[in-house]
């Protein structure tokens, strides 16, 4: 094992997939619709 330690590199992706017949999804899957929805920040905005 190394002693090397993951450094956060100022980018993160989360992919989820909502299905418009679960039940917990509905209101989400609708406003998304078929495609994607990013949030995206400028950058520097921290």
């Amino acid at each position: 094992m190394a002693d090397d330690r993951p450094a956060y590199a100022g980018t993160c992706f989360l992919e989820l997939h909502l299905a418009a017949c679960d039940p917990r999804a509905g209101a989400a899957a609708a406003v998304i619709g078929s495609g994607t929805l990013m949030a995206v920040a400028p950058e520097g905005a921290n």
